[in-house]
C-alpha cells in the first residue's frame, strides 16, 4: 500500500468510479473526474452519507478563532452567524478546500494543508489566538480539542452537523455485480467503514481498487483483505486524483 499507484493494464473501456461522498462534495468530484479523466472514466454518484445540521449553538463565550475540520464545518460556521450567533472571523482549517469554503462563507482562512496532526501543530504555533471554538461533526477524529487543553491551550468543540448512513444506490450496486475494473475513492475513516459495511451484503464480482485519503481512511478497509489499496501521499482529493490517473495512464 502506498501513494506509487501500480500501473495497470489499458482498458478498452471507461473505468466505473463509484462516488460516496456527500453531496454537494460527491458532484463537484464528479465534474472533477470528468475534467481530469475525459472518457476514461464514468462516475457513478452514490453518497454514504447524509449531513444535516445539528442546531446547536456555542457558549456564551468570547472565542479568538473557529477550527474547522471539514467543508460542513465551514457551511456549519456561517449557519450560525446567519442564525445571530457572534464567532470569530478568524479560522483555522484542516485543509485547502476547506479554507476555500470558509473564504467564500466570509471567514478570514488559514490553513494547514494536512491533516489533523498538521493543524494541531498549527494551532500550538498560533495559541495567542485562543481560546479555539472546533465546529465538527458527532464524529470528530484527531482530538483535536484534547490536544490542545492538554498543551494548556483553551480550546472548545461542538456539534454543528451529524452524518446519517446512507445505503449504497442500485446503479453502484449494479456496477459491482458485474466483472470488471472498478475504482472507488474514500475520503474520510466513516465513509469507509460504511462502504465496506455496504459491500459485504452481497456479492462483489468487480475487480475493486481503492484509493484512501489517508492510513486512517485505509484502517477502515482492513477487514477487506486482500484488498488493492493505495493510499495518497497528500490528504488531498488532488492526490486521489493524480493516483486514479497513473492506475488509468502508465503503461
Amino acid at each position: 500500500m502506498g501513494g506509487n499507484t501500480a500501473c495497470m493494464p489499458l482498458q478498452s473501456r471507461a473505468i466505473p468510479v463509484i462516488i460516496t461522498r456527500p453531496e454537494p462534495q460527491a458532484n463537484r468530484f464528479a465534474q472533477e473526474i470528468r475534467r481530469d479523466l475525459g472518457n476514461k472514466a464514468i462516475p457513478i454518484i452514490s453518497p454514504l452519507l447524509q449531513l444535516r445540521f445539528s442546531g446547536n449553538q456555542p457558549p456564551d463565550h468570547r472565542f479568538g478563532a473557529l477550527v474547522l475540520t471539514s467543508e460542513m464545518g465551514a457551511q456549519s460556521a456561517l449557519r450560525l452567524r446567519e442564525e445571530g450567533v457572534i464567532i470569530p472571523d478568524l479560522a483555522y482549517c484542516v485543509g485547502d478546500r476547506t479554507a476555500q469554503v470558509a473564504r467564500q462563507n466570509g471567514f478570514l482562512p488559514v490553513s494547514a494543508s494536512g491533516d489533523a496532526r498538521d493543524l494541531v501543530s498549527l494551532l500550538l504555533e498560533h495559541r495567542k489566538d485562543a481560546p479555539f471554538l472546533h465546529l465538527h461533526g458527532q464524529e470528530a477524529r484527531g482530538d483535536i480539542v484534547g490536544k490542545l487543553t492538554a498543551q494548556n491551550v483553551e480550546a472548545i468543540g461542538l456539534v454543528t452537523y451529524f452524518q446519517e448512513p446512507l445505503c449504497l444506490t442500485e446503479e453502484a450496486k449494479f456496477t459491482l455485480s458485474k466483472d470488471g475494473e472498478v475504482f472507488v475513492p474514500l475520503f474520510s475513516p466513516r465513509t469507509a467503514r460504511i462502504w465496506a459495511q455496504e459491500i459485504s451484503k452481497f456479492k462483489v464480482l468487480a475487480n475493486l481498487s481503492h484509493f484512501a485519503l489517508s492510513p486512517a481512511v485505509a484502517e477502515e478497509l482492513k477487514g477487506l483483505e486482500p484488498v488493492h489499496l493505495e493510499i495518497a501521499d497528500n490528504p488531498t482529493q488532488e492526490s486521489i486524483r493524480h493516483m486514479m490517473s497513473q492506475a488509468l495512464n502508465c503503461a
